[in-house]
C-alpha cells in the first residue's frame, strides 16, 4: 500500500468596519462619535488528506476551522470525509462508499437585542454508496445519499437523496452530453457567512441547508483546438436557504452593529431555476480568457423576495503574455439587481423592500517575474470608480491601486 498525505495550516486576521449607517438617522456630530463600529475576525485551522493506492481504503480528507472576533464569538468546525472503493471488474466497474462527519460548535456572547448568549451546535453525518461505470464514451454514477443532522438547540433532521450522474460523448471531444440528479445537507457556519458578507452581526442563528434535489442537464466540449464551452440548465430546491437581510435598530443601541449597518441571516424554502454558460480560450499560450455567466430565478415559499440573491451574474477573466516575464489582464464582473429590506428610522417592524442596482466592476492586473521566485505585481481595481452598493448602505471605494512583490519557495 502506498500512502500519500498533505497538510496545510491556516491563520489570519480580517479587519472590517460597519460603516454602512443608514442616512438620516444621526447628525454628522453623532456619526463622528460612533467609534465602536470596528470588527476583527481571527481565523485559524488546518486541513489535509491521506490517500492510499492498491487498497480498498482510498483515503480521508479532513479540515478544522476556527474563528473568534472582537465580540467574544467562538466557533470551531470539524469535517472528516473518508472514502472506500471496491473493484467489481478490472477497470470499468467500481463500487464506492463515501461518508462525512461534520461538527459545528459555536457561541455568540450576546443576542441582537439583549445580552443573552446564543449557542449553535450541529452534527451532520452522511453516507453515499454509489456504483460507477466507465468506458470510452460513457460515464455513469448511480447512487443514493443519506444524511442526518442533530442539534442540542433545534430538532433533528434526516434526508434521503438521489445521486445519479451520466455523461456521454456524442461527438468525440466536441459534444459531450450530461445529466444529473443530486441532493444533500450542507453545513452553514459563521466563518463562511463572514467571508461572503463581512458585515453580518455576531448574533446569528445557524442551521444547515437541505438541498432536497438538484436536477441538471448540460453540454460541454471543444469548438476547436483553442476554444471550449460548457452549458448547463437545471432546477433546485433548498430547504433552509440562508439569505442576508439588513438588521433593524433596537430601542437601545449598545454595540457598533446596531445602527441599521449589519446583516441578519434568515432561512426559507427556495426553488431555483438556472442556466449557466462558460466559454474558455487558450490561443498559442499567449492569450487566455474565461467567460462565465449565470441566469436564474428564485421562488421563496414564505418570504416576499429572495433577499440579496441576484438574477444574473457574469464574469470575464483575461490574461495576455506580453513577454516571457510579463503578463497583463483584466477581470470584469457584472452583478444584477438584488432586493433587500429597509426599516423605517427608529422602527423594528414594517420594513419595505428596496432594490439594489446592478453594477459592473472593471479591474486590471499585471505580473512581472524577475527571477523564478520573485514577482512584482500591480492591480487597479474598480477602474470605473463607481461607488456601487453590493450590500445595502455600503458604497464601495472608488478606483483603487495595489502593488507589491511576491516570493515563492518550495520546501
Amino acid at each position: 500500500m502506498i500512502l500519500i498525505f498533505g497538510i496545510q495550516l491556516n491563520g489570519g486576521r480580517r479587519l472590517h468596519n460597519w460603516y454602512g449607517v443608514k442616512k438620516g438617522v444621526y447628525t454628522d456630530a453623532e456619526l463622528s462619535a460612533l467609534n465602536n463600529t470596528a470588527q476583527a475576525y481571527i481565523d485559524y485551522g488546518a486541513r489535509g488528506y491521506f490517500n492510499s493506492h492498491k487498497s480498498f481504503f482510498k483515503g480521508v480528507e479532513f479540515a478544522f476551522v476556527g474563528l473568534t472576533d472582537d465580540y467574544k464569538t467562538s466557533e470551531t468546525h470539524l469535517i472528516i470525509k473518508p472514502a472506500f472503493e471496491f473493484d467489481l471488474t478490472q477497470k470499468e466497474q467500481t463500487f464506492r462508499l463515501s461518508a462525512f462527519f461534520d461538527y459545528l460548535n459555536g457561541k455568540f456572547n450576546q443576542s441582537y437585542s439583549n445580552n443573552e448568549a446564543l449557542k449553535n451546535n450541529w452534527m451532520l453525518f452522511g453516507l453515499n454508496p454509489a456504483y460507477h461505470y466507465t468506458n470510452a464514451d460513457l460515464t455513469l454514477k448511480a447512487g443514493i445519499g443519506f444524511a442526518y443532522a442533530s442539534s442540542n438547540t433545534q430538532e433533528s433532521e434526516h434526508g434521503l437523496y438521489p445521486d445519479v450522474e451520466v455523461s456521454y460523448r456524442l461527438l468525440d471531444d466536441y459534444i459531450i452530453g450530461s445529466a444529473s440528479a443530486r441532493g444533500m445537507m450542507q453545513q452553514n457556519s459563521f466563518s463562511t457567512f463572514t467571508k461572503e458578507n463581512p458585515f453580518v452581526s455576531p448574533t446569528l442563528t445557524l442551521a444547515p441547508t437541505d438541498v432536497n434535489f438538484d436536477f441538471s442537464v448540460g453540454l460541454k466540449g471543444k469548438i476547436d483546438s483553442n476554444l471550449s464551452y460548457q452549458l448547463q440548465g437545471g432546477y433546485k430546491r433548498y430547504e433552509n436557504l440562508p439569505m442576508f437581510v439588513t438588521q433593524y435598530q433596537p430601542s437601545v443601541s449598545t454595540f457598533g452593529y446596531q445602527h441599521y449597518n449589519a446583516f441578519n441571516v434568515i432561512y426559507d424554502q427556495v426553488d431555483e431555476a438556472f442556466f449557466t454558460v462558460e466559454l474558455g480560450g487558450n490561443f498559442e499560450r499567449i492569450a487566455f480568457f474565461t467567460l462565465k455567466g449565470k441566469v436564474n430565478t428564485h421562488t421563496p415559499k414564505n418570504q416576499p423576495e429572495a433577499w440579496n440573491l441576484p438574477h444574473n451574474q457574469w464574469s470575464l477573466y483575461t490574461d495576455f503574455k506580453v513577454t516571457d516575464e510579463l503578463f497583463v489582464g483584466t477581470d470584469i464582473f457584472f452583478i444584477g439587481k438584488r432586493k433587500d429590506l429597509d426599516y423605517p428610522i427608529f422602527g423594528a417592524t414594517n420594513p419595505s423592500a428596496v432594490t439594489l442596482k446592478s453594477y459592473i466592476d472593471l479591474n486590471l492586473h499585471a505580473d512581472y517575474t524577475l527571477k523564478n521566485s520573485w514577482t512584482i505585481f500591480a492591480k487597479i481595481n474598480n477602474i470605473l470608480s463607481d461607488n456601487y452598493q453590493h450590500w445595502h448602505y455600503y458604497p464601495v471605494q472608488g478606483i483603487q491601486f495595489l502593488g507589491g512583490i511576491k516570493y515563492q519557495f518550495k520546501l
